[in-house]
């Protein structure tokens, strides 16, 4: 009598369908994973570039008595003024395509220059928001 043979291992279609759901997953993992860090990175980057701007106003004003404005008869503009006194280079954004730029706003008037200021910038990657937010950094 001829017995049930009993094959060993997976059939094509099986193969298939494995391999097919390991693609989906893995190209959905991928997709979460691939854009992350760098953003992370280059926001990292960029509020350390605004308390390094910060760090260089907070000298200026201890030396001038106020922070700069762009009415400041010694310079081009507000934050050229601390280059390279106060900071050898002013920061660039990383990502370098202009849609992210450093903001600088003096606020109020103290002789000739500004009381207060605001720096901001948007950051690219926060989990909790979709769209760019913005980190903001004031005058202590």
């Amino acid at each position: 009598m001829w017995g049930i043979i009993r094959r060993k291992g997976f059939t094509l279609i099986e193969l298939l369908v494995a391999i097919g759901l390991l693609a989906i997953l893995s190209a959905f993992a991928f997709s979460i994973i691939g854009q992350g860090p760098r953003q992370f990175a280059r926001d990292s980057k960029r509020k350390s570039d605004l308390e390094n701007i910060r760090s260089a106003l907070e000298a200026y004003r201890n030396d001038q008595g106020y922070y700069p404005t762009s009415f400041n008869y010694s310079c081009t503009g507000a934050l050229p003024c601390l280059a390279p006194t106060y900071i050898s280079a002013l920061p660039t954004d990383p990502l370098s395509t202009g849609s992210y730029i450093y903001v600088y706003s003096p606020s109020g008037t103290c002789g000739t220059g500004a009381c207060t200021y605001t720096l901001s910038d948007l950051m690219e990657h926060d989990p909790a928001y979709p769209t760019p937010t913005p980190y903001i950094v004031t005058n202590p």
